[in-house]
């Protein structure tokens, strides 16, 4: 009876980060090791092509997430390296394919956000929508007295009897 492929016989299988493709092994010695960029649960036939978002150094017997603040674009990565850094205005949980907005109404002015309560509240006076990498200013003639708005729609016209340039919070009174 020959040795069924993933096994060495007497149909003991393969331990966890190897793999042997051919069938009528006879010892541990045909089981080969699982190359970068795969994983091999123990008794594989095959290596399996690491998923993106994850890494596989050789010998892996599963994938690794890409650590939270980066993303893992690519099928098959190797290393940590192969992780890219998630950039600013995204953030980027672990094991991510790729990057997330800052959600409107907040602002990622850094590279590595984790979670998208890593992005930073817009503040009164600006407005900042989905994505935004830094605060804009409400427009002259308006103001934001609220933080966390997401549009320049967001901003208040100024009252009679103020005035309000780009970035008011709070209409200033005309002199007399």
């Amino acid at each position: 009876v020959a040795c069924p492929p993933g096994h060495y016989c007497v149909a003991i299988p393969c331990p966890s980060g190897t793999f042997n493709p051919d069938s009528g092994a006879m010892d541990i010695s045909s089981c080969y090791n699982c190359p970068s960029g795969n994983y091999c649960p123990e008794g594989s036939e095959n290596p399996t092509p690491c998923p993106s978002g994850y890494y596989c150094p050789e010998g892996s017997i599963h994938p690794i997430s890409c650590p939270a603040g980066t993303y893992g674009y690519v099928n098959a990565a190797e290393s940590e390296a192969d992780c890219a850094m998630c950039p600013r205005g995204h953030y980027c949980p672990e094991a991510s394919v790729e990057p997330e907005h800052c959600p409107a109404g907040t602002y990622g002015d850094k590279v590595g956000l984790d979670s998208a309560h890593s992005c930073t509240l817009c503040p009164v006076g600006n407005y900042c929508p989905e994505g935004s990498v830094e605060p804009e200013h409400c427009p002259a003639g308006t103001f934001g007295e609220l933080s966390g708005i997401s549009s320049a729609d967001s901003c208040e016209l100024c009252d009679k009897g103020h005035y309000c340039p780009m970035g008011t919070a709070v209409p200033m009174t005309c002199p007399e």
